[in-house]
């Protein structure tokens, strides 16, 4: 564990002053020792606080963290060789999506799509796209891409049937 953490620059916090207090109550901890894992932006990038926890648990939390940084970075150094390729925005929105960065995984998937062409690699940054959007309750935004979906890779079902159960809930959301 001590390896792991040392990749890790720590910080403690009195959470008997009030600022503390409230970030406890925003990040919803109810009991220490909690774990709240951040980029310098102030990001949270995973938050841990079912305590007590086992060494093993313990352990795949950080190499989860670590593993998804990791991803970041690495898409990021390939973005930086070939800036123009839409496989290599596609990797970066991935690893962005995977690391909860809704936005940042927006903002690549829109390069990817921008960038034109058709094949899986539009119709899969059309259907994150969508997803995320959906989540947000946009519906009118979710459609348009998952038509962009349907041109690009009309075999794939389980986004066919996505589309179906999107449709549904944008009439849902149309109805409230």
């Amino acid at each position: 564990i001590r390896s792991r953490l040392d990749k890790f620059v720590k910080a403690k916090a009195d959470v008997m002053k009030p600022d503390m207090k409230t970030l406890m109550k925003q990040h919803g901890f109810a009991q220490l020792p909690s774990f709240l894992y951040m980029r310098p932006t102030g990001t949270v990038v995973q938050k841990i606080s079912q305590v007590p926890r086992l060494e093993d648990e313990f352990q795949r939390d950080l190499d989860y963290v670590l593993k998804r940084e990791r991803a970041i970075a690495s898409a990021k150094k390939m973005l930086a060789v070939s800036p123009g390729r839409a496989s290599t925005m596609h990797r970066l929105g991935i690893a962005y999506a995977d690391a909860s960065e809704n936005q940042l995984a927006r903002e690549q998937f829109e390069k990817v799509v921008a960038a034109g062409g058709s094949g899986k690699h539009i119709a899969d940054a059309s259907y994150r796209m969508a997803m995320l959007y959906a989540e947000e309750g946009k519906a009118d935004k979710v459609m348009p891409l998952l038509d962009a979906v349907l041109k690009n890779d009309p075999k794939n079902r389980l986004k066919v049937a996505d589309k179906v159960l999107l449709l549904k809930g944008k009439t849902d959301l149309e109805n409230k």
